[in-house]
């Protein structure tokens, strides 16, 4: 069975391979799960922010997945 590959929104103006958009994920909250658990789930503001902006950008991926607007 043929994989489709397509490209997943990271911005409003940008589309990026799936490899590309894990690896841009992987920098955006890598050091802050890192962090959540050296703290014993306490956070910085800063990572709250990354994992809020996350959170944004992986609905966004599922919508466009699943044939919604995003």
């Amino acid at each position: 069975m043929a994989t489709k590959t397509a490209n997943i929104p990271w911005s409003h103006n940008e589309d990026v391979s799936a490899e590309e958009w894990i690896r841009r994920a992987h920098d955006l909250v890598g050091d802050s799960l890192d962090n959540l658990y050296q703290l014993n789930g306490e956070m910085y503001m800063s990572d709250y922010r990354n994992f809020i902006d996350f959170g944004w950008r992986l609905e966004n991926a599922v919508k466009k997945m699943n044939g919604e607007k995003p």
